[in-house]
């Protein structure tokens, strides 16, 4: 059959036509690909810059707690600081940190204290800050207490205990036609307005985050693509993140202001020693940091640190507190050598602050008074050395009394007491006849390393690092030990790489805990992270701080 002309290009036509109809709706389809393509790409983009922004913010932080933390004149080290100033905001002092803060502490990004430059999100908005309760300070004079079982206080997409801080890149405002955005459960609906003169955090932050009294906080809320909800990227700065640091930073203060005074705590004239032969206290027996009285036992060489106090405390509220544990044990008298003799028991007392002791001796004798304070070397106590002095008398045939040349002394016995001695030699008048003693009786005081107050040290007792602290020394610098050991009858430590050296003392800083047990507790395994450092020997191992390890130990006095 014969097509007419006419009905051929009607035909032609109708083909041309559904050909152009195929290709519009492929254009259509590609321009509609290509804008979702560009959409997420973009998507994709801001996400890795804010990624990219809001690490920089975190390195920031840790790097700044540590670095603070070294400083001799922090008294809370491991503090991060609080957010911006909220005056300093549009000043020529934006950027830089409040002095203190009300926590949890919302605000923004401390870039300047942080030695940053203005760090911006991918919609050009500066970062924001959260910091938690017990990480910063409150007030001007309130102190923290920051250890390495000090945990977060801000809770994170219902995990509780979730993070030292947050760093959030804020995004652009929130604000969906017809109705305003954050529709989902726990957010409020809002306009969001950002004011070139004044901060609110609701108009940069959403939902969780923007309620910040009760310290809880999302990275993700539940929304849609018409119902954005909350656009705030946050990352998290964690105790796994900022312990590391901090700790290799209490390391080194332990280093610089605690080992000097350890290690001649019980050195030096007064105490009957001197640098080069100090006596170092007994440690307390290993225990649950959080319920041990800290009280040195006699013949223990590693353990806690013997860290009770006698002053300033009350028994029964505090385990350290021992007001009874250091005591005198009453005065004796003895003869030393001579052919003579004591006759009778001598009679002793207190007189004007000073102990004596009299009695009757016959022929020539050295006669010594001794006076013992009981379980010194069981704690950490000093005493003022001015305030003690020796008299001898004797009386002679015409009942005259009659002042001889005598000795002081001062020595520790093995059992951690410490003994004055005041020795003198009476001659032979060929009478029966009387002995004098007088000794001054010193006042025992906490050693200094025990004060919360100390300019160079109440951080370690502050912050309750002497609670993470093991301790060891050589059995020879025990009370009545030859206080002088080399080599292998020093504390061992062996290092990463096979170097090994001899200490008289040492402290290990145990660090938090990597296996993540709940601590404080009375297994030393879940302090001390090397089998060679919990097998109460005198030998200890030193590796590299890492994921399964951070023992750090700190030298006690010069090498051996």
């Amino acid at each position: 059959m014969r097509r007419s002309k006419r009905t051929t290009r009607i035909h032609q036509r109708g083909v041309a036509l559904i050909a152009l109809t195929a290709i519009i709706a492929m254009g259509a389809s590609w321009m509609l690909l290509s804008s979702v393509a560009t959409n997420s790409n973009r998507t994709a983009a801001n996400h890795a810059h804010n990624a990219q922004v809001i690490m920089q913010a975190k390195q920031a932080v840790i790097g700044w707690v540590a670095s603070q933390s070294l400083l001799t004149s922090e008294n809370n080290p491991g503090r991060v600081p609080c957010p911006e100033a909220a005056g300093y905001f549009g000043t020529s002092n934006e950027g830089i940190a409040a002095g203190n803060c009300t926590l949890p502490a919302v605000g923004r990004l401390p870039w300047r204290t942080l030695g940053l430059d203005k760090l911006r999100d991918a919609t050009g908005e500066p970062l924001w800050y959260v910091v938690s309760p017990g990480w910063a300070r409150p007030n001007a004079t309130d102190m923290l207490t920051i250890n390495s079982d000090t945990v977060g206080a801000l809770t994170l997409d219902g995990i509780g205990n979730a993070a030292v801080a947050l760093v959030i890149a804020p995004g652009a405002p929130i604000n969906v036609s017809p109705t305003p955005a954050q529709q989902a459960a726990g957010c409020t609906a809002r306009v969001q307005t950002r004011s070139p003169t004044a901060l609110n955090v609701l108009d940069y932050l959403e939902c969780e985050n923007a309620t910040t009294a009760d310290g809880v906080f999302a990275s993700t809320v539940a929304g849609n693509a018409t119902n954005p909800v909350t656009n705030d990227h946050v990352l998290p700065i964690t105790t796994a993140d900022v312990l590391p640091a901090l700790e290799a930073a209490i390391s080194a203060r332990l280093q610089r202001d605690v080992a000097p005074l350890l290690e001649v705590a019980y050195a030096g004239t007064k105490w009957g020693t001197t640098t080069t032969t100090p006596v170092f206290p007994y440690a307390a027996p290993f225990a649950d940091p959080a319920a041990s009285s800290f009280a040195g036992t006699a013949g223990t060489t590693q353990g806690l640190l013997p860290f009770s106090m006698s002053q300033g405390c009350t028994p029964g509220t505090d385990p350290r507190c021992l007001t009874t544990l250091n005591s005198w044990t009453g005065s004796s008298v003895s003869q030393v050598s001579g052919s003579g003799s004591l006759v009778g028991g001598p009679t002793c007392g207190m007189s004007g602050g000073l102990r004596y002791c009299y009695g009757l001796y016959s022929g020539s004798a050295q006669i010594r008074m001794r006076d013992t304070m009981s379980n010194v070397a069981a704690s950490l106590r000093d005493y003022d050395a001015s305030g003690v002095a020796g008299y001898f008398y004797y009386m002679d045939a015409g009942s005259n009394w009659i002042t001889l040349p005598r000795t002081l002394a001062r020595s520790f016995a093995a059992d951690g007491s410490f003994d004055f001695m005041v020795t003198g030699n009476a001659p032979d008048i060929g009478i029966t006849t009387y002995y004098w003693f007088y000794s001054g009786r010193p006042t025992f005081s906490d050693h200094p390393l025990l004060s919360s107050t100390d300019p160079t040290t109440g951080w370690f007792v502050r912050n309750e690092w002497y609670r993470l602290v093991y301790y060891a020394f050589s059995q020879n610098h025990a009370p009545g030990g030859t206080l002088s050991c080399t080599g292998a009858s020093c504390v061992t430590i062996n290092a990463s790489g096979g170097a090994t050296s001899y200490r008289r003392a040492i402290m290990v800083l145990t660090g938090r805990s990597l296996s993540g047990t709940a601590r404080p507790n009375a297994t030393l395994a879940d302090y001390l992270d090397n089998p060679e450092n919990t097998n109460f020997d005198a030998v200890f191992q030193q590796d590299r701080p890492g994921r399964l390890f951070n023992d750090r130990v700190i030298t006690v006095g010069p090498l051996s």
